[in-house]
């Protein structure tokens, strides 16, 4: 039931790299408040902070594309600009990678 829950927000039966981090966050959503239910038989939602499970998330979501998905041939380059105003550039090569 909860996976369907979590899927029933998506078109299709995969997930891409852009979807995953929405799907881990639904998912520590739902976490969450089925735990607060657990501990405490409330039926209320509980406090959440969801910049900060984005955020954890989102490291979660690299790991996983970077772990699992596929490196390509094709590269982008990136310039920035660091907490001290230097310019850093870059190349990587892109990762693909589709879930299912």
């Amino acid at each position: 039931k909860v996976v369907d829950q979590l899927f029933g927000k998506f078109k299709s039966n995969a997930v891409d790299g852009k979807d995953l981090l929405n799907l881990l966050t639904l998912s520590g959503v739902i976490y969450s408040v089925k735990l607060h239910k657990m501990q405490t038989g409330d039926n209320g939602k509980p406090k959440l902070n969801l910049n900060a499970m984005k955020q954890s998330m989102h490291h979660l979501a690299a790991y996983i594309i970077r772990k699992f998905g596929h490196k390509t041939d094709e590269t982008e380059h990136v310039t920035a600009i660091d907490d001290y105003g230097q310019m850093k550039s870059d190349s990587f090569h892109v990762i693909k990678a589709q879930f299912e």
